[in-house]
């Protein structure tokens, strides 16, 4: 079970925690997915909501439907690649706001990302 945020609907948080599984590769292209009764009960939530999220990840390409089989991860991985940068860049984008706003410079923030590269 997942404690789920208050804050934000739990279908956009599932939506959430299943791409990224799907982009970490946890959940491999062409795999089937759970069904809706099971992934509901593995995060106690109403299959309703697991029904939208699997709906939203249907209508951006991660997911499809093969009828009376179930659904499946998308085997198109160039779109899983897209989604991996687009996931990349936003946690970076947000990192960059908090780092700007506690005064560091770009010079500074690129200074310590190499050398956490280089450390690690």
């Amino acid at each position: 079970m997942i404690n789920f945020d208050t804050n934000l609907p739990i279908y956009i948080q599932l939506v959430d925690i299943l791409k990224m599984d799907i982009i970490s590769g946890k959940i491999k292209p062409g795999e089937k997915l759970e069904s809706v009764r099971s992934l509901a009960d593995i995060y106690s939530i109403n299959p309703n909501t697991v029904q939208r999220a699997l709906s939203d990840l249907e209508t951006m390409g991660l997911i499809t439907s093969k009828r009376t089989l179930g659904k499946f991860v998308t085997t198109n991985e160039s779109l899983i690649e897209k989604m991996k940068d687009k996931a990349i860049e936003s946690e970076i984008v947000e990192l960059l706001k908090k780092l700007y706003a506690m005064g560091y410079t770009k010079e500074e923030i690129l200074s310590s990302v190499k050398r956490l590269i280089d450390e690690n």
